[in-house]
């Protein structure tokens, strides 16, 4: 058994490079491990946060698990104050880890990570491997609408879900399970890159796997022109899409309909796990760099995956660059 931790929330004022001002804070858990995973910003000026629990009814947790000694989805919304409005408890009777939450655009929220769990609880699918995604819509108030169960034979890890401007879905994560369940394609060596697309209803429309003879690992997604962009590492050294690669950080541009349209590998050991888009429709991705000192740095790339420059973040902050 975990022993007992809690969900931290710290709201933190930034202004420009000056110290940053604590504006609230909040420490909220049960009798055993609560971790948080995904906040997002609500259009009522509150905030939600996605984590997972393994505490039964205790502390601010108001049901017990669906999976008992199993950890689930627990997700809570919260006012402008850091106060809770409410929360929910959604799982199966295995191991269920939420890890991306947006708010969508009918005012409810999307929630995406990876579930072990057969049909029970809130879990309306059979798992298809070990760990398959799982996606689950709720209203305003955190109702289940509906759920999806998505993977392979094998494993898949979930790392993002963004919903874009048409009310579809674009997820992000890792697989290295070949052609079976919801996977189109075998996988090119261990763990590759996993995108897929889901209508508006949660079904499938398409799925991308991207990888060398090695490994990938999937850190972050941001949309891009009705696609998306997806950063992680490589560590394969070998013919990927259109180039020649080597091990470092990844970042891939798909288009609408899932086709690669650039790569783009920094040969320098270490992984992206950030990126944004910016004002000026470009990228900024970042990540930590394996070197002696452990240096975490940030890259900005245009969007045609052509870089900038490569700034460690102490560099960064002393160039009066926001971050």
């Amino acid at each position: 058994m975990y022993k007992a931790a809690s969900i931290f929330i710290t709201c933190i004022l930034f202004i420009s490079c000056s110290s940053p001002t604590i504006v609230n804070q909040k420490t909220i858990g049960g009798n055993d491990k609560d971790e948080p995973q995904s906040m997002c910003l609500t259009n009522d000026g509150g905030f939600i946060v996605a984590g997972n629990s393994f505490s039964q009814k205790s502390g601010e947790k108001l049901t017990d698990n669906r999976g008992f000694i199993y950890s689930d989805y627990w997700i809570i919304k919260f006012n402008a104050d850091g106060n809770i409005q409410w929360q929910k408890t959604i799982g199966g009777d295995n191991l269920d880890f939420a890890r991306s939450i947006v708010q969508t655009s009918d005012g409810g929220y999307i929630i995406a990570g990876e579930s072990e769990s057969d049909v029970s609880g809130d879990k309306t699918e059979n798992c298809r491997g070990s760990s398959d995604i799982w996606v689950v819509k709720i209203d305003s108030i955190g109702n289940v609408m509906w759920d999806k169960t998505f993977g392979g034979s094998s494993t898949e890890i979930c790392t993002a879900i963004k919903q874009t401007k048409y009310g579809e879905y674009i997820i992000a994560g890792a697989s290295n399970s070949n052609i079976s369940g919801e996977k189109s394609q075998n996988c090119h060596g261990d763990f590759d890159f996993w995108v897929l697309k889901l209508n508006n209803r949660g079904n499938l429309e398409w799925d991308k796997t991207i990888g060398g003879n090695n490994f990938e690992y999937c850190g972050a997604m941001e949309l891009a022109d009705d696609g998306a962009v997806v950063c992680g590492t490589t560590a394969s050294d070998n013919t990927l899409g259109k180039m020649k690669i080597h091990p470092g950080c990844f970042v891939a541009k798909l288009d609408i309909n899932g086709n690669l349209q650039w790569e783009k590998v920094f040969r320098n050991w270490g992984m992206f796990l950030g990126i944004s888009r910016t004002t000026d429709n470009d990228f900024v991705l970042s990540g930590f760099c394996d070197s002696a000192k452990g240096h975490i740095w940030i890259v900005k790339i245009d969007n045609r995956g052509e870089n900038y420059g490569i700034k460690l973040l102490e560099e960064w902050v002393m160039n009066n660059h926001d971050v």
